[in-house]
Parts: C-alpha cells; structure tokens; sequence
C-alpha cells in the first residue's frame, strides 16, 4: 500500500483543509466481538450495506455521468461533513487540461456517523466517460465509491468498478483518502488521483466470465462461481474482502460465511476474505477437495486424510483420523464420508445433534447451520439436528445431490428437478421449475442458487439489495431488520435493504410499529403502542416507548424479551440478547443470552 501524500487540498471548497497524513493499515476486530456475534447462524448479519442518505438532509439532483467531450481516465473522490456528523461524498472527473469537472453526487452518497468499524459500504453506481485518446476508444466507466470507518474515528474511501457480469472489482485505493475526524463543516476535501483505466480486466479474463460457469458456490450474501474456463468470480457483499477473488485457473471453489477458497489444477488451496481465525491460511498440502464452514476450512489430501484449520471454538478442526472419500462444512461443525464403508463421521458443535450422523453407507454430505443431511448409496436423502423449521424433513424420493443451508435444504433429482424444505420466509425453498445440474445453499443466507444445462446460474429467494416478500410501500421514520443492515432513503423514503433479513419492523411517521417477515417466532407481532426506537435481534425485536419503558417481541428462548422495569434513553437489540440505556444514571442493562 502506497503512502499517502503529506496533505489534502480543499480545492474543490474554499477553505484549505488536511487529511491526515499517516497511513493506516486495516486493525483485525477482536476476537470477543466476533465471538458475540456468532452465536447464531448468520441471516446476512453483516453484509455491504449502500452508502444512504440519512433524514433530514436535503438531496441535490445532479448528472450521473461526466462530460464525454474533454474526460481523462482519472477522478478524485470528494468528501464532506455535514452538520449532523454524515460524510457526503462524490466524485469529480480531471479533463484534458487538468482541471476538475463539477462533483458528480450519486444517489446514495451519505456515510453514516454511527457506521461500524471497519465495514466497507458503498454508494449508488457513477458513470465515468472517457474521452477517445490515440490508443484508445472512447468508454465508459461505471464505479461506486467505498468507505469505511477505522478505529481512530477517520473514514478511508476508494473506489470499485462495476465489471461487465455485474459484479464488483478490487477496491482502488489513492495515496490520499482518509477523512479526518477534525474536518470542518461544509469544505470539500478531496483525495490524490485515481485512474479507472489501467485495472480494467484484460479481454481475456472478460471472455472467461462470459464462457459459462462449472460450479457455484454461495456465502453469507455473496456467491461465487467456478468458470468453464477455469477463472473465479464472485460478487455481493464485500465487507470483507470475500468477492476480491483471485486470477488464475482453478478446479475448485468453496464458500463460507465470509471467506471463500479456491483449488489451483496443482491441489494448492487459496482462500481470501475474513481471516480472523486464520482459516484463509490453508497449509502447503495438496488437496482433491475442500470445504468452508462458518469460520474454518476443511481439505481433503490425495491420500483421503482430512485437514481442518481455522476456528475451533467447537472442535470443528479436529478431524478425526482415517481415509475419506468426501468433507463439506458446516456452521460450526464438519463432516466426512469414510472411504472404506461409506459411513459419515461428523465432529465439532453437537448442541442439535448435528454431529449424530445415522448409520448407513452414504456417497454424499452437506453440514448445514445446526443440521446436516447425507445422501444414501440408495439416493434417498436423510437428515439429522435441528429440525425447528423443518430443514429436516427430506421428502421421498431419489436424488443425486443434496445442499444443507442455514435452515434450509435443497437436493436435486437425476432428472435436474431441485426440491427444497425447511425455511421459506424469502422463497429460498422455492426453486424454478428450470433443469439444473448442480446446487449451492449458503450456510448463513436465505437464497439458494443452481448451475443451468447451459452453464448459467440461476439463484432464487432473497438476494442482497432486495427487500423480502410482504414488504409495505409506506413511508417509515426509521426499519430495523434481524440480521441485517436496512435504511430508508430521504428522499423517496424507499426501503433499502443490504442483507437477507428474517424480519424486518419499521417506525411509521406516527411513532406506531409495523413489522413483516418470517413470524415463526412472534417477531413481527409488534405491540400497539408509540415508540422512539426500535431495534431488531435475529428472532426478536425490542422498542423504546414514549413512556420510556421497553418492550420485547419475538424469540423468548433465552430471555431476549425480559426487558427490565423502569425508564431508559434508548435500546439495542443483538442477536439473542438486548441492552438498554438508564435514563436516571445512563448505566446499561443488559438480559437475554449470557453464554460468552
């Protein structure tokens, strides 16, 4: 990573401001705080989320595109701080002479104050037009600009092409490009130039991803795809460098919640995305397959040994000896098929019998969220774990494939029929009527996604960027969605969604709640009543009413609707537990789940 320049003009404003000068290498986030986070199977808990405009900021319109007539291949990303703490930016165009174009403002384009540490979010696209140069054609450039908060309170931005397939490049980086924490109101700072040429993908690589696809793989709100040609591409929620793939030819992918990896022709496995437990750090062994968990990776070696690296919170690296034939991982546990007797062997998190393989000889086996299911060498599925939504409840029938997600299954019949069960909130149980060759569920996510006779891919449920079913058009002061990030644009109070949320509750204009959504745990049964805030878990809601006293909707298993007596300030709801502030001593009260 370049250093960046010592300053930051304001040019683009009228008061000379300065970016700080010392670069900052992203700082990993603790390992408690994800530990928190991951007590339940992820519903897109933290995908990409867009950059929005929060309330009350009046949006300008302006043009999507710069001048075509005098454009270079080189901009700079302008900044600003608005009164209410948001960061405004957009994008200004060099021409010919050297001088910037007007800004280019996107739709979305405002920086939230509260945005969580080190999350990428990303604007509404931008078209750049490129003049015709003696070596080139005149072209057109779409990009989004990223940013994302570091732990000293300054905000880095960069940019990311939108590729020919629809999916996003590698983020480019300019020398310059931290927002300081002590800008002043109102001035435009920009960032040193960045070209949106010269990483342009070759001809070469644009063919590959055209050429149709051998495999597909989906994560928590990405998904991936192995290329006929033998190239990788993934694309959707990017917050932790998940879809940054890398070039070269492969035979192989797999994807977990926030990593993904890869097998070279050679048996060497590459993995890229979150690496808090090290498990994008395979060892130097070949491989003839690989799996990817929730936060750890299997391989399997030539020899049929099973190696496991990453988190082991559960146990699930410790594979157990022997020769296998196949591995899959799940959320927190593994499995594998024993080469000399089909049996499956399960280890790792066993809370819902998800490691309690039945007897029996098996050709396949996919670990789901807290479930597992085999294929028998009869082509019958069957299923173990967790049932509470009934992912397993495999129908009748044969099959040649099966897919264990979250809470979710899909197997595929010989004929390219898929059939899927269990959780239905956002249709990802409803597969097209369409021939299929091969199936990828995603362990944490609520879409399921098929490979096409003709090598396409074709997914179904809820997709990152789309609200579930059931949504209403109204307009909300504020939506809060369980496992997702949700906004509501200001100037069209449309709903913006960036994950796969399980439910989702909004604050209408008269304070009084609406929520939609999965409901099997009463979490879309909001109270009557006015409320401040509101707050949403993974299966439960908590609201602030306008006596101050909070109230708990939902999932009540482990006490996340216990909310105490008395007057509080505000309230926050995590995945199984909730917090709330004192109004009298701004002291914080916690109840729900206290197992970490």
């Amino acid at each position: 990573m370049n250093a960046p320049d010592p300053s930051m003009s304001s040019r683009a404003g009228s008061a000379s401001r300065h970016v700080s000068p010392t670069a900052v290498a992203t700082i990993p986030r603790r390992r408690t705080t994800r530990t928190r986070s991951r007590r339940a199977p992820r519903g897109g808990l933290v995908a990409v989320v867009a950059l929005v405009a929060g309330l009350g900021t009046a949006v300008v319109s302006s043009p999507a595109a710069a001048q075509a007539a005098d454009g270079t291949d080189e901009v700079r990303i302008v900044a600003r701080k608005l009164a209410d703490d948001r960061i405004e930016f957009g994008l200004r165009q060099l021409d010919t002479a050297g001088n910037l174009d007007d800004p280019m403002l996107p739709r979305s384009r405002f920086f939230p104050a509260d945005a969580t540490v080190g999350r990428w979010l990303r604007s509404s696209p931008l078209t750049v037009s490129v003049a015709a140069t003696d070596t080139r054609a005149a072209t057109d450039v779409v990009v989004r600009i990223v940013a994302r908060k570091i732990e000293d309170g300054r905000v880095e931005f960069g940019l990311r092409k939108v590729l020919s397939d629809g999916s996003l490049s590698g983020t480019l980086l300019p020398r310059v490009r931290f927002f300081p924490t002590t800008a002043a109101v109102g001035s435009w700072l920009r960032s040193s130039t960045i070209s949106v040429i010269t990483t342009q993908p070759s001809a070469a690589a644009t063919t590959q991803r055209s050429s149709g696809y051998s495999s597909v793989a989906v994560g928590a709100n990405y998904t991936c795809a192995l290329s006929t040609a033998g190239s990788v591409s993934c694309w959707g929620d990017d917050s932790d460098g998940q879809t940054a793939a890398p070039s070269g030819t492969f035979s192989a992918i797999t994807a977990g919640t926030l990593h993904a990896c890869a097998l070279r022709a050679d048996g060497s496995a590459v993995c890229w995305g979150n690496n808090e437990w090290q498990q994008t750090r395979p060892p130097t062994t070949r491989f003839s397959a690989i799996a990817a968990g929730d936060f750890h990776t299997c391989g399997l070696t030539s020899a049929g040994a099973v190696i496991c690296w990453g988190d082991d919170s559960f146990g699930q690296t410790g594979a157990p000896s022997g020769q296998y034939a196949a591995i899959t991982g799940g959320w927190r546990h593994a499995c594998a098929v024993r080469d000399s007797d089909g049996a499956v062997t399960c280890w790792g998190d066993n809370a819902s019998g998800q490691t309690d393989a039945p007897s029996g000889v098996f050709t396949a086996v996919s670990a789901g969220g807290a479930h597992s299911c085999g294929l028998r060498d009869d082509g019958t599925v069957a299923c173990w774990g967790a049932n509470t939504l009934g992912q397993t409840n495999a129908p009748d029938g044969t099959f040649v494939a099966v897919e264990a997600a979250n809470n979710h299954t899909c197997a595929l019949s010989a004929g390219g029929t898929a059939t899927c069960w269990g959780f239905n909130s956002a249709g990802q149980a409803n597969p097209p009527g369409t021939r299929l060759t091969a199936l990828a569920a995603g362990r944490a996510t609520m879409y399921s996604c098929g490979l096409l006779a003709d090598s396409s891919i074709d997914c179904w449920g809820l997709h990152v960027g789309t609200a579930p079913r059931g949504a209403p058009t109204e307009e909300f002061f504020s939506v809060t969605a369980g496992g997702s990030p949700v906004f509501v644009r200001a100037e069209s109070g449309e709903i913006e969604f960036t994950g796969a949320p399980s439910h989702t509750c909004g604050l209408r204009r008269d304070s009084t709640v609406t929520c939609w959504g999965a409901n099997e745990m009463g979490q879309t049964d909001a109270p009557a009543g006015r409320f401040l805030v509101l707050s949403a878990g993974f299966f439960h809601t908590c609201g602030l009413e306008r006596d101050n006293t909070v109230a708990c909707w939902g999932d009540d298993r482990v006490g996340a609707l216990d909310a105490p007596d008395g007057a509080f300030s505000n309230v926050t709801a995590g995945g199984y537990h909730s917090c709330a502030i004192q109004a009298a001593d701004t002291t914080i009260r916690c109840w729900g789940n206290n197992e970490l």
